[in-house]
Order: C-alpha cells, then sequence, then structure tokens
C-alpha cells in the first residue's frame, strides 16, 4: 500500500485509477499502482491531498519515498503517439530512431512521453508523418556506438 501525497495546489482527476511509481526515480523501472482510496486524514506537516495506491512492489519498503508519475487532467495536447517498441533506451535516456534517407536514420532524444495503451504519447520532438523504427532499434544503437569500441591487438 502507497500513501501518494500530491503537491498543495494539484488534485488527482476523477479519471485517473492508475499511476507509475517507482523507489528510485527511474521512469523506465516504474510500476502500474492502482487507486484504493482517497486519504480521510493527511500528515499536518504535509498540505496536499492524499490517495492510497496499491501495487506490486517487493522492492518497495515501508517508509520509502516513491516517484510517481501521474497523468495531469487539462487541456487537450498535441503529439503523437508511438508503440512501446520505438522507444530505445541509453543510459537511462529514451530514444526513437527516424529514417531520414532510404537506409539512413537518425536518433531523436525524447525527454518528456506518457504511458498510454499500447506505446506512449510524445508530445515534443517528433513530426506527423515521420517514418519511426519499431523494430530494430537496438542493434541501430548498437552500430551508433561499434565505433568506440576500442579494438583488442
Amino acid at each position: 500500500m502507497l500513501q501518494i501525497i500530491l503537491p498543495v495546489d494539484r488534485q488527482l482527476a476523477n479519471d485517473i485509477k492508475i499511476i507509475d511509481v517507482e523507489a528510485s526515480g527511474k521512469r523506465s523501472a516504474a510500476i502500474k499502482a492502482e487507486l484504493v482510496s482517497a486519504a480521510l486524514q493527511t500528515d499536518a506537516s504535509m498540505q496536499g491531498e492524499s490517495y492510497f495506491f496499491q501495487a506490486d512492489g517487493s522492492h518497495i519498503r515501508t517508509g520509502m519515498r516513491v516517484a510517481a508519475w501521474i497523468p495531469e487532467q487539462g487541456e487537450n495536447q498535441v503529439g503523437i503517439n508511438i508503440p512501446k517498441s520505438a522507444l530505445v533506451w541509453h543510459l537511462d535516456q529514451a530514444f526513437v530512431y527516424v529514417k531520414t534517407a532510404e537506409e539512413q536514420f537518425s536518433r531523436r532524444n525524447i525527454e518528456q512521453f506518457s504511458p498510454v495503451n499500447e506505446g506512449y504519447f510524445v508530445n515534443r520532438g517528433l513530426n506527423t508523418g515521420e517514418l519511426l523504427v519499431v523494430t530494430g532499434g537496438q542493434m541501430l544503437l548498437s552500430e551508433e556506438f561499434k565505433g568506440q569500441i576500442p579494438d583488442d591487438d
């Protein structure tokens, strides 16, 4: 059971039932937590709204602080949904590969994304109509860094 306390000026949207949490703050390692209920009582030192979530977090111990990624309610955002397989991870950063020519690809850093069904919503860094690599992105990353490996004689 996790108690999530929001900042003073924030509330949990009525349609939010699932959030992502992780003890070390690494978004790539986050697990899903399901809303149980709003907390009836809050800590006097924390003035924000408080909620209880349930997660299968065997690596989260009693008293640990966790990072929580909570979808925000508000105005509609413009962006692109990409499949999960398009995101490539390196040194805890997310990238995609975009096709720039017949056999040429460019790596782009994706700084902000939100999980959606079967993928991610990206609102910056990609344009409609660009072709993304959805299979083999990790291989492209390996090839890109291959030249940095020193030769052993």
